[in-house]
């Protein structure tokens, strides 16, 4: 820093893509909330998924924002970049989240001059498929050789622990909610037209679920409960903030469950709250 003239960390962020994740946004929102005068960052996201680029401040990334274009596996030329983006930026610390991008941070810092410091921001806590659990081989090494690593909560860092990953030091931070931003500041009216833009009325009891639908996220059991609720004949409405892989499946779950009408899906939204509101 002081041959620099700039006393200032130079972070570099790697994520899988910018698509719409709690993961992906939590990156988001921590750079567009670093003390500027502390860190100098600079983003690389390796997959054109750029559903949340617009949600980047312009001036959060001064040191480089890029997309590598991976299509997928291991693409040399991406690494070759990354490499050259450490040893031009003069790159201080790597923060990789989730283990693809640890893996290509890896990759970069042994191909690069510089010897960046290398942490792991790690948000899963199962990994689903027979593919996934054999790359697990290939990354744990690799956090084993990592200068820290982050997990979001002390039940999931119990669970890898346990399963045998290590870093040279790891951490638990969990996930900040801003609750300014979140405060419920919706009128009635306000509320209501929402309700109606999913068919719902002002009287129905509506229960949210916000978040991608993936099978981890369980939309499945909330459809479930709904279904025995009607057999009782007490109708929960449910409103699905989201979209993802999952929905087809959910969609037939529904109907086959006889609760067309009662049950709501909303797609990706730039912003949530309003219709968390109206739940």
């Amino acid at each position: 820093a002081a041959r620099r003239g700039d006393a200032r960390i130079r972070v570099l962020f790697i994520l899988n893509s910018l698509c719409v994740g709690g993961a992906e946004k939590h990156v988001v929102s921590l750079i567009n909330r670093l003390d500027r005068s502390l860190f100098s960052v600079s983003l690389i996201y390796l997959k054109r998924q750029e559903d949340l680029l617009g949600q980047l401040d312009p001036e959060g990334c001064p040191n480089g924002l890029e997309c590598m274009d991976v299509a997928r596996g291991v693409d040399r030329r991406a690494i070759a970049r990354l490499a050259r983006h450490i040893d031009e930026r003069e790159v201080d610390v790597v923060v990789c989240t989730n283990m693809y991008a640890l893996l290509y941070g890896w990759l970069a810092r042994v191909k690069a001059r510089r010897r960046p410091k290398m942490v792991e921001i790690y948000h899963t806590t199962d990994v689903g498929s027979r593919k996934e659990h054999l790359s697990m081989f290939l990354y744990k090494p690799l956090v084993r050789v990592s200068d820290l690593l982050v997990y979001v909560c002390r039940n999931q860092a119990e669970k890898w622990r346990a399963g045998g990953m290590r870093a040279r030091r790891e951490a638990v931070i969990y996930n900040g909610i801003d609750t300014q931003r979140f405060t419920d500041v919706w009128s009635a009216q306000d509320k209501r037209e929402v309700r109606e833009s999913h068919g719902f009325s002002p009287d129905d009891y509506v229960v949210g679920l916000c978040a991608v639908l993936r099978p981890e996220k369980a939309h499945g059991d909330l459809v479930a409960a709904a279904a025995l609720l009607a057999q009782r004949g007490i109708k929960l409405k449910c409103l699905l903030i989201g979209d993802g892989p999952e929905r087809a499946r959910v969609q037939a779950q529904v109907r086959d469950s006889g609760l067309a009408g009662q049950v709501a899906i909303t797609g990706f939204l730039q912003d949530v709250r309003p219709v968390i509101a109206a739940c």
